[in-house]
C-alpha cells in the first residue's frame, strides 16, 4: 500500500509541476493560446487550494471532520454488485469500503492533531 502511495504523490507532483510550467510558458509568451493558462490555473487552484486557491477560498476548501468522505462512490458500486447478485464483487468492495473508512478515520485524527498543535491545544483523545 506505501507503495502506490508514493506513486500517487509522485503523479500528483507531476501534474502539479505540469500546470505550472503551462502557466509560466504563458507568461513568457510561448504558448500558442491563451486559453490554456488559464485552464491550468483553474486546475491548479481547485486541485491544490492550499497552494493556489485565493485567500477567500482556502478555509472553505480546508477538510471538515462532517464534510463527506470519499467512500461514496464504493457505495454506489457495493450497491450495483448486490443488486447484480455479483457476491465475490461485493465482498472485495466491503473490504475496500472499510479501509476507506478506517483510512479516513486516520486522516481526520491526523487533522485534529495537526490544528490541536497549531494552535497551541493538548492533543485530542481518542474516543
Amino acid at each position: 500500500m506505501l507503495h502506490s502511495f508514493s506513486k500517487f504523490q509522485r503523479a500528483r507532483a507531476s501534474y502539479e509541476s505540469r500546470l505550472r510550467k503551462v502557466i509560466l510558458n504563458a507568461a513568457e509568451g510561448v504558448l500558442p493560446r491563451h486559453a490554456d493558462w488559464k485552464a491550468a490555473a483553474w486546475a491548479l487552484e481547485r486541485r491544490f487550494p492550499r497552494a493556489y486557491a485565493p485567500p477567500r477560498q482556502r478555509e472553505i476548501a480546508a477538510p471538515q471532520a462532517s464534510s463527506p468522505d470519499d467512500s461514496g462512490a464504493l457505495q454506489d458500486l457495493l450497491l450495483r454488485a448486490r443488486a447484480a447478485g455479483d457476491q465475490e464483487r461485493v465482498e472485495r468492495l466491503r473490504w475496500a469500503l472499510a479501509e476507506v473508512r478506517e483510512h479516513n478515520q486516520r486522516l481526520l485524527r491526523l487533522v485534529d492533531l495537526l490544528k490541536a498543535e497549531a494552535e497551541g491545544l493538548p492533543p485530542p483523545q481518542d474516543d
